[in-house]
């Protein structure tokens, strides 16, 4: 018998209709493969990172490369008479949220290569196991 690798190709290759799903719709195998709280977990999870990027994580990923644009300046106020600091881009903010954005793809992006990884394992321990058993049945009977 020929053994193959675990990865997300071979999961997506030769996994079943429900695997094939979870590479757009994360947990869809896991849930219809009796896991269902922690299928949903999943899919909460990638509704969460999309939600996330579109918010804030595209923006914080955008002001990454110059880590800001504004810089601080003074203003004449006519009406104080006075010049009035206006406070630029922050560059150590913009610096830790881009790393939190970059953390937080990386975890999503372990997250979906898991979830192919655990859905095949699980599979190839069942159906080995179902085999050993029909074995075992086969082999007590008089």
């Amino acid at each position: 018998m020929k053994k193959t690798h675990i990865n997300v190709a071979n999961s997506i290759v030769y996994g079943d209709l429900f695997t094939r799903l979870s590479a757009l719709l994360m947990g869809v195998g896991i849930v219809f493969h009796g896991q269902i709280v922690k299928g949903i977990l999943v899919f909460v999870f990638e509704i969460a990172f999309i939600l996330y990027m579109l918010n804030v994580g595209l923006f914080n990923l955008s002001m990454l490369p110059s880590l800001g644009t504004q810089e601080e300046s003074k203003v004449w106020n006519e009406a104080k008479q006075v010049y009035e600091y206006v406070a630029g881009d922050n560059s150590q903010l913009i610096l830790l949220n881009g790393v939190i954005t970059c953390f937080v793809i990386a975890a999503i992006i372990a997250l979906w290569i898991n979830q192919h990884r655990y859905r095949t394992v699980f599979r190839s321990r069942l159906l080995s196991c179902t085999s050993c058993l029909l074995n075992r049945k086969h082999h007590t009977q008089p």
